[in-house]
């Protein structure tokens, strides 16, 4: 197929031939996430491909991989949003009975919805509600993709480049505390596990949205903070070891996106202040603390 169709309601909000209310909420490569301009309700968002694709049997292998894992996210922030009693996640393209643009409705069916026209739900609430052809408010719709937007980020490990850019970060991180002259006792001492820079890019990369390798594999979170306890006062070390991380961004080469480096600067200002808060005695760490997960927006 081609990749776009002028006149194809799903090809004209892409190119901005036709204005997008709420604007786009998310995309890859392969897929667009955008709020329904029909009268499926506020919530009700669309998945559909970038290119003019009429049949899911046309999908390229790149597109199908895409496809699932995403809808379980978009399905996910609609639940989430909106708490329905349902999230309907169908597939149409068929007005007129004449194929078009591919698209996955992905709908809240709310109580209230339902009851709004009278008890309907599943495929007979959609009909009912093309029928009433009511628009959701634009101003609704505006804050509910902001939300949304905000949801459907990818992970501050995956947005930074995965597991290979938590061990470069990792590792320039490491060189930079050597290079200090502060730093560099407590990175050089011996007692130093042989893989310490793997496992701190494993715990990193745990922290900021990826896989547990980090718990599952190498220590938990108490065992973690009481190993840097019960040290005193440790001066300007800790802030030292922040502007090192900072530093070590660049050197890693990560992602020169201002709202991605404040995220890193301010989980690792929390982190050392978490590290530094028992300074006399490292037995009273408290027990079963989990692995911090951190987002955008802070702790979570």
């Amino acid at each position: 197929m081609t990749a776009d169709v002028v006149d194809c309601l799903a090809c004209d909000l892409t190119h901005g031939r036709v204005a997008l209310p709420g604007g786009l909420v998310h995309e890859t490569p392969s897929w667009r996430v955008e709020h329904c301009v029909g009268p499926l309700g506020l919530g009700t968002l669309l998945v559909k491909p970038v290119r003019h694709v009429e049949s899911v049997g046309e999908l390229s292998s790149e597109e199908s991989a895409e496809l699932g894992p995403l809808l379980t996210r978009v399905a996910g922030v609609v639940q989430r949003l909106v708490s329905p009693e349902q999230v309907y996640v169908c597939l149409w393209s068929h007005a007129g009975r004449a194929p078009g643009h591919v698209h996955f409705v992905v709908q809240p069916a709310t109580t209230e919805a339902i009851a709004a026209h009278g008890g309907a739900y599943g495929p007979a609430l959609q009909t009912a509600m093309f029928e009433a052809s009511e628009a959701a408010d634009e101003a609704a719709v505006e804050a509910f993709c902001a939300s949304a937007r905000a949801l459907l980020r990818p992970s501050l490990f995956d947005y930074a480049g995965g597991a290979s850019a938590m061990l470069r970060l990792a590792e320039a991180h490491h060189a930079r505390c050597l290079a200090d002259p502060v730093l560099n006792h407590p990175f050089s001492h011996p007692g130093q596990h042989p893989q310490h820079v793997e496992r701190l890019a494993a715990y990193w990369g745990e922290v900021l949205g990826g896989p547990p390798v980090y718990s599952e594999s190498c220590s938990d979170q108490t065992t973690l903070v009481a190993m840097h306890s019960g040290m005193g006062d440790m001066g300007d070390l800790p802030q030292r070891f922040v502007e090192c991380f900072v530093a070590a961004a660049d050197d890693a080469q990560l992602p020169e996106d201002a709202a991605l480096r404040a995220a890193l600067r301010d989980y690792m200002k929390w982190a050392v202040s978490e590290f530094v808060a028992y300074p006399d005695d490292a037995s009273v760490v408290p027990t079963g603390l989990s692995t911090p997960r951190w987002s955008w927006d802070g702790p979570h």
